[in-house]
């Protein structure tokens, strides 16, 4: 069942050197049970889709609807659940009388909204922190009420923008597996991640968009398939080259650096083991997934801190 479906979707921005289009002829199809990540670099139309799907803003030119409504019509109200990072909620308020004011909006019998914040709760976790007020909580909570929330205002379709930012692998996990469950419900979830790693073992499809344009739509197993392990080598690294290449002969040579692709299990940490094992100097390295880079079209960021070590 299709929950989500934009046809030739049109936005316009205005700026100060004149309108900039934020959409162009925009097209895309979301069922229920699927988990979709759009990726892009800033400015490529994510969060402008978003904001569509969620009725707060209407496209020039274009057809849009969710679980067969318009998102701007009052029945959508109650269909599509929307949150940004960094807001879940008044800072005055605890985040269990934000979830009580958001189940209130959507009506029905108190007894009935009180599980279903109590439901909310559980599926991220917040036990304790549901009584402090959102202004003390920390990123990882901050995050997870974020997801209550979107989750107890969606009936049937999810939108999150810019998830994941700047919280532990552990809540990455939890928010992974409460969107599985809510997806596995029948919802169609939407979330537009920092980037596309983020996505990997979350979504089901990822969607690369560049200036307001879907420009691959691959499924989960196709843009695994596309990682590789990005090794930078310093000058002694770049000496014993061919002793990288004789490990791993369908590396490809990438400047200061090789790529070797992540593919029949191989993974960055067993490269990085084999390079030890040889001896062979590395700089730094990241995971990085080729044909989505090359789609964006931007520039590569620097190496991961958390993944730079000097290897010798």
């Amino acid at each position: 069942m299709t929950l989500v479906r934009c046809r030739g979707v049109c936005c316009t921005r205005r700026t100060a050197v004149g309108p900039r289009p934020t959409l162009r002829d925009l097209t895309l199809d979301v069922t229920a049970g699927e988990i979709v990540a759009l990726v892009g670099v800033p400015g490529s139309g994510k969060t402008s889709l978003l904001r569509v799907l969620a009725g707060l803003l209407r496209p020039e030119r274009g057809q849009v609807n969710v679980d067969g409504v318009p998102p701007w019509a009052r029945a959508a109200r109650n269909r599509v659940g929307y949150v940004r990072a960094g807001l879940c909620g008044p800072p005055e308020l605890t985040a269990i009388e934000w979830l009580h004011y958001v189940a209130a909006q959507r009506g029905g019998a108190r007894g009935t909204r009180t599980v279903r914040v109590q439901a909310a709760l559980t599926l991220v976790a917040l036990g304790r922190e549901a009584a402090w007020r959102i202004t003390s909580l920390d990123r990882d909570a901050a995050e997870r009420l974020s997801v209550a929330t979107a989750a107890l205002g969606a009936g049937s379709v999810l939108l999150l923008d810019e998830c994941f930012v700047g919280v532990c692998a552990q809540t990455r996990r939890l928010i992974a597996d409460a969107l599985a469950d809510l997806a596995l419900q029948g919802r169609a979830i939407i979330v537009a991640p920092r980037d596309a790693m983020a996505a990997e073992g979350l979504a089901t499809r990822v969607v690369v968009m560049r200036d307001g344009r879907i420009v691959a739509d691959l499924a989960m197993p196709d843009l695994r398939r596309e990682r590789v392990a990005e090794l930078m080598l310093d000058g002694g690294g770049l000496r014993v080259l061919p002793r990288l290449l004789l490990c791993f002969p369908e590396a490809v040579r990438t400047g200061s650096g090789v790529q070797v692709p992540l593919t029949g299990g191989r993974t960055l940490e067993g490269v990085l083991a084999a390079c030890r094992d040889e001896r062979i100097p590395v700089r730094g390295s990241r995971i990085r997934y080729r044909a989505v880079d090359d789609l964006l079209g931007a520039p590569n960021p620097p190496p991961d801190p958390l993944r730079t070590a000097a290897i010798g």
